[in-house]
């Protein structure tokens, strides 16, 4: 789950000029680069699609670049020489530590890192939309790093396919724009939390549900998520012991979905505390069970106690599904024998 960092230097983002990504042009290529640039107001508009956006603008590789402004965009510079390249990743949870690099276990991080590093022959280190905990899933964790080597971004897709694991997969790969940042830029993210409600457990799609044979009253948790809906402070559903000072988050949605046995939880917002979203769930859980009514949520908003919230519900039936940047929207791959609706919430 992200945690504190999501909102980090929210008061240091500057204003800039959004720009799609260019996956074919090349730094060193200036024909490329030309051709590929587009008018001021291109891309604006245009529908959204998967994974990285269509061609724009390609960043240069002459000089520093400085962060571009606009909204959400963060300020960053980028060393001379370099480019900036980002890729859309999916990934199984179950048999890694979390996202971040920790010493003796195996990290999403770490096998994407030396499989980049791998490919272009030096050390990369690539920064994350979200730190997903331990045993959580993701199907469009957006990364960006930077490198000096004139690999054509069009073929690190199927250069990956080869070095990661099977687990974890490159959907999309492409330049980014300047001073673009995986984590700072991002306007939203979309989890999805996945409750099989059915009296047997599914051995196919067990690693990805959390299996709770109940009755639970759907009319009250759905109640109870709309009054989560908006800008408040979740501070009573973050980590016991996490340092963040800022706990106000904006949840523009908080719904339920049901797909016969399979109820989804849908929780996008600007931003995530540690373990904000697991602990939503298993508040709604509570009162879905009958513990609480659905007003409960409200007093949890205005006091903060971690305690009289639910427990936190299980990582491994969550999954990171979308990242909205200014730009261009993070999605990942459909999922086959989904029920209708379920690949994008």
């Amino acid at each position: 789950m992200p945690g504190p960092w999501d909102q980090r230097h929210q008061d240091e983002r500057c204003r800039a000029e959004p720009g799609p990504c260019s996956p074919g042009a090349l730094p060193g290529d200036a024909g490329a680069r030309a051709a590929a640039a587009p008018p001021p107001e291109a891309g604006r508009g245009q529908p959204r699609r998967p994974g990285i956006t269509p061609p724009g603008r390609a960043p240069g590789a002459a000089r520093a670049q400085k962060t571009p402004a606009g909204p959400g965009a963060g300020c960053r510079q980028v060393p001379a020489g370099q480019r900036t390249l980002r890729a859309v990743l999916a990934y199984d949870g179950t048999d890694f530590a979390g996202w971040q690099r920790q010493a003796g276990r195996r990290t999403v991080q770490q096998v994407v890192e030396e499989a980049l590093s791998r490919l272009l022959g030096h050390p990369v280190r690539v920064t994350a939309a979200g730190r997903t905990d331990a045993g959580v899933h993701a199907r469009a964790q957006v990364i960006h790093w930077q490198t000096a080597r004139p690999f054509p971004a069009e073929r690190l897709v199927p250069a990956l396919r080869g070095l990661l694991p099977l687990d974890v997969a490159a959907v999309a790969a492409g330049e980014a724009p300047a001073g673009f940042h995986a984590r700072y830029a991002a306007r939203r993210k979309t989890y999805v939390y996945h409750l099989w409600r059915a009296p047997v457990a599914d051995p196919l799609h067990r690693r990805w549900q959390w299996h709770l044979p109940l009755a639970l009253d759907v009319a009250a948790m759905a109640e109870a998520a709309r009054r989560l809906e908006g800008r408040h402070d979740f501070a009573a559903f973050k980590a016991a012991g996490s340092p963040v000072r800022n706990t106000r988050r904006t949840l523009y949605r908080c719904r339920l979905e049901e797909h016969g046995p399979l109820l989804r939880i849908v929780l996008e917002a600007d931003g995530f505390l540690m373990h904000m979203a697991r602990g939503i769930v298993g508040t709604l859980v509570e009162i879905g069970r009958g513990r609480w009514p659905a007003g409960h949520v409200d007093m949890l908003l205005a006091t903060g106690r971690r305690q009289l919230a639910g427990p936190t519900a299980p990582a491994h039936g969550l999954v990171l599904w979308r990242v909205e940047y200014d730009d261009w929207v993070a999605e990942g791959p459909p999922w086959p024998g989904a029920p209708p609706g379920l690949s994008r919430p």
